[in-house]
């Protein structure tokens, strides 16, 4: 309490303060939804958390187009190429390791039918950023992007969801 306390205190303006708040739920309900999670799932989990970590290629991406320095552009060329290859490697060996708990007699899944909606989603977004007419469209999607992660976690929490937890990652992931 006293830190929450001594950070609203030298807290610069009131957008640190939001910021704050935000990191301070985030880490609580991230460690919930992860203390949740049987054991058995542990390494899908942490497959898509790394995968989902890979938003590190967003500051690459930024570098990118914003660097004045050649060594600033092959920093950011570098870390949008890893956190790339993070971000596949992380949703591959989720993939594997579900399948490895996948039975013969299981019903057909129709998992992939989920991109379906996220392309629409997607392509939502595109028109509405395009046009040019949505200022707050960027932060409507990154919410909608911290949701569809932060469930795709919680949904790795039992085996009968996993699946569904995984796809729900991916387009948190690509809506990111």
């Amino acid at each position: 309490a006293t830190t929450c306390l001594a950070a609203g205190c030298i807290a610069p303006n009131p957008a640190f303060s939001a910021m704050f708040t935000t990191f301070a739920l985030s880490n609580i309900i991230g460690v919930q939804v992860v203390l949740g999670v049987s054991h058995a799932l542990h390494s899908p989990l942490m497959a898509v958390t790394n995968a989902i970590s890979g938003t590190t290629a967003l500051g690459g991406m930024h570098l990118l187009a914003h660097s004045t320095s050649p060594m600033a552009t092959a920093l950011g060329a570098t870390a949008t190429t890893l956190s790339t290859v993070n971000i596949v490697g992380g949703f591959i060996v989720t993939t594997k390791m579900l399948d490895m708990f996948k039975r013969p007699t299981d019903p057909p899944e129709y998992y992939h039918l989920y991109g379906i909606p996220t392309i629409g989603a997607l392509s939502l977004y595109t028109a509405g950023t395009l046009s040019n007419s949505f200022p707050q469209l960027d932060a409507a999607a990154a919410t909608l992007s911290g949701l569809l992660c932060v469930g795709g976690i919680g949904g790795l929490s039992s085996q009968k969801t996993a699946r569904l937890g995984a796809v729900s990652g991916q387009a948190g992931v690509a809506m990111g």
